[in-house]
């Protein structure tokens, strides 16, 4: 794993939100591109900072993971992210998780119409 790589695509992403945060709600919830391109960062946010951690805790600590929650309770419990932090990614992943089962993806992008599921495969 690169981990230059990774962090850069935590701050792209986190730049992109950071755009999206200025657009006025109506607006956003409108706009198609940006719902996509929100949902996108918030994924890559999560997957690269799982990736990070997932390589802490196994080259610092001999340490493996079941899931992202996972990840990010054990870097909490080993002091490596405040347990806040580690509980606000923990909710990320289960928003992401939600949204590639297909479950709550309507309520959360605020459409009506019910998507397909989407299979991940990196």
């Amino acid at each position: 794993m690169k981990l230059r790589r990774r962090i850069s695509e935590i701050e792209e992403a986190l730049d992109e939100l950071e755009k999206l945060h200025s657009t006025d709600e109506k607006t956003f919830l409108r706009n198609r591109t940006a719902r996509f391109s929100a949902r996108y960062s918030i994924v890559q946010i999560v997957e690269a900072a799982a990736d990070l951690g997932i390589y802490i805790l196994e080259r610092r600590f001999n340490e493996s993971s079941e899931s992202y929650k996972d990840v990010f309770r054990k870097l909490a419990l080993r002091g490596i992210v405040s347990p806040n932090t580690a509980d606000s990614m923990s909710k990320l992943a289960a928003l992401r998780n939600m949204w590639f089962t297909g479950t709550g993806i309507s309520m959360i992008l605020g459409s009506t119409e019910k998507p397909s599921p989407v299979a991940w495969n990196p």
